[in-house]
């Protein structure tokens, strides 16, 4: 019976949040999208001489964005019912360079 009203306390804890330790160097306005989001992982790409961050969702049919290190949405290269975004920016997967894992939830 403790057990079920510890993880009931876990589950509802006001001001209890995950763990979000980015790797460093990144944006802090990264972890508000994190909260905001549904979002399993985010990996730094470089672009054109700058850091992007590519938010990965918790599951299908999602589009998988891109963002500056401002945090403005840049584009939306995949995900979503095609799997090819938005088409906003179909060269992301030739343009970014230096995939590197910042953070996941698992």
């Amino acid at each position: 019976m403790k057990s079920i009203w510890l993880i009931l306390f876990l589950i509802m804890c006001p001001g209890c949040e995950e763990n979000l330790d980015l790797a460093p160097g990144c944006s802090s306005c990264l972890k508000n999208l994190i909260r905001k989001g549904d979002t399993v992982a985010v990996w730094r790409y470089q672009m054109e001489g700058k850091d992007v961050y590519l938010l990965i969702p918790t599951c299908c049919d999602k589009y998988i964005k891109a963002f500056d290190t401002n945090c403005k949405l840049i584009c939306i290269p995949s995900g979503g019912f095609s799997g090819k975004g938005d088409g906003s920016c179909p060269d992301f997967n030739t343009k970014a360079i230096g995939k590197e894992l910042i953070w996941t939830s698992e």
